[in-house]
């Protein structure tokens, strides 16, 4: 008796690279800064250096993952439990996004352009991760 072919989904390689890269672009190029020294503390002022570093590393990890899940799934097909992956992948990108995008708000205690950027990249990997997670759950039905 045969087994039953693994279903694969439809995933937009092109994006999820794109994905990946603006995330490690971030991950490298975000500046370790704290508010001015007049207006933190020495203790803040290593509480705000220590969340960048956390930024940076928890978009090295969110870059590797989505980048390791594209191409398990452009190897071998995009399986359930791989499009599960790269929606966890996708909304962890997303809350990293947000937390900087909150992080930069509170620093600069006023909305500039990156404040805009990383609210906008957040609600895109948001976006990603609901519409991956809609896939698979669909599917089940």
């Amino acid at each position: 008796m045969s087994e039953a072919p693994k279903r694969t989904y439809p995933i937009d390689m092109m994006g999820l690279i794109i994905s990946a890269l603006v995330a490690l672009y971030f991950s490298y190029s975000w500046s370790i800064d704290a508010p001015p020294v007049e207006r933190v503390s020495q203790e803040a002022a290593k509480t705000w250096f220590l969340f960048d570093q956390i930024y940076r590393w928890g978009l090295f990890i969110g870059a590797v993952a989505l980048v390791g899940a594209a191409l398990i799934a452009g190897a071998s097909g995009a399986t359930s439990p791989i499009v599960r992956l790269l929606a966890l992948a996708e909304g962890w990108l997303g809350v990293v996004f947000a937390a900087m995008a909150i992080d930069t708000l509170l620093e600069t205690r006023g909305f500039d352009l990156s404040v805009l950027l990383t609210t906008i990249l957040a609600l895109y990997c948001f976006r990603a991760a609901r519409d991956f997670w809609i896939m698979v759950r669909n599917a089940e039905d």
